[in-house]
């Protein structure tokens, strides 16, 4: 039992270790994360893309598990705000077009508590040593903290769909970018007592002040995802932004996992390039050097274990682009806030700053 002064509370999500590696990771308010859930429910072709739902993740009323049903469940957890998301839209249309009869949640939360520093910080690439500043150090790592707080709220909605619902968490996969895959993996660390999940996906999990202050177990699919598989894109050791390490059954090194040959120099580009390369797994894309007419590893090869480094040179499989995703039905959420700045920009900054 943690007495006071070894904890936050953050109503309705309950109390919050801040002791050891954990008082890196203090989540705000739950108002100022203001996690939101954006729900798609299975359609049929002639009314597709259907309009999202969109409720605060602390929505109490029964509409998504009676729309669920029992179709499979893919959660798409990436922390990206409007501005930056294209491939994150990107990714979301071509799971919709493809398993029309699935249902898809799409976890959405603000990076900062306002824009404030948005004019201030450039937010388009992520800093390399020398440091800029404290500021910077914070933001990161308040978006690191948080990820708890967003992950029980996660964790809290899927539980009311297997008691309240009777669904089964092996229906469930598990998609997390960035700061989004620690997510969804303290979401399967917290949730496979009750059950396994069906699917854990990776891709290009955050480095920085993760890996040092709480390691890789819970990260780790063990006993807690039927499969699971992890993309690098990000992982070079200077400036870096992903994990290196083994992460999963399948591990798929994209361009050798570190830098991406289309983004140098630029590394936000090649940590995003992980949405981007899942995006062409969806869409059934071929070659990557992985074989001439093999799909290539990812959404429809489960059954793949191991290591493969696969180029994206040389390709066949058609251009995906993101409409609207639909417009809001209803919802007592405050708006994403445009332009607040994407805090993972920092992500390096804390990194190098962060006590040794």
């Amino acid at each position: 039992m943690l007495n006071e002064s070894e904890k936050v509370v953050r109503d309705p999500y309950g109390d919050f270790d801040t002791t050891g590696a954990w008082s890196y990771f203090v989540p705000r308010e739950a108002r100022d994360v203001n996690v939101t859930f954006r729900w798609w429910f299975p359609t049929n072709s002639e009314h597709w893309p259907s309009t999202p739902l969109i409720v605060p993740a602390d929505y109490a009323g029964d509409v998504p598990g009676e729309r669920l049903g029992d179709a499979n469940l893919t959660v798409v957890c990436h922390g990206l705000p409007p501005r930056l998301r294209s491939r994150a839209d990107a990714l979301v249309y071509s799971l919709l077009k493809r398993r029309p009869e699935g249902a898809l949640l799409e976890v959405e939360w603000n990076i900062v508590s306002g824009c404030e520093y948005a004019s201030a910080v450039r937010s388009d690439v992520y800093y390399c040593p020398p440091l800029k500043g404290p500021t910077e150090i914070t933001l990161y790592q308040q978006a690191a903290g948080d990820s708890r707080l967003v992950a029980r709220a996660l964790s809290r909605a899927l539980t009311g769909l297997v008691f309240d619902h009777g669904y089964d968490l092996a229906w469930v996969h598990l998609l997390g970018f960035g700061v989004g895959a620690h997510v969804v993996g303290f979401v399967a660390s917290d949730l496979h007592v009750i059950s396994e999940f069906g699917r854990l996906t990776l891709l290009d999990p955050a480095a920085p002040l993760f890996v040092e202050k709480l390691g890789l177990a819970h990260l780790n699919a063990s006993g807690r995802a039927r499969v699971s598989e992890a993309v690098h894109t990000s992982a070079a050791e200077a400036c870096g932004l992903g994990i290196a390490n083994r992460l999963a059954d399948l591990d798929v090194f994209v361009d050798g996992g570190e830098r991406q040959p289309q983004c140098h120099p630029n590394y936000l580009c090649s940590h995003i390039w992980a949405l981007y390369y899942y995006t062409r797994t969806v869409e059934r894309c071929t070659g990557g050097g992985v074989s001439e007419t093999g799909l290539l590893p990812g959404y429809w090869t489960p059954e793949k274990r191991g290591v493969y480094n696969v180029s994206m040179r040389k390709l066949t499989c058609p251009t995906v682009s993101a409409p609207s995703l639909g417009s809001e039905q209803s919802s007592r959420a405050a708006p994403m806030c445009v332009q607040c700045l994407y805090a993972w920009s920092l992500v390096a900054l804390a990194f190098f700053a962060a006590p040794r």
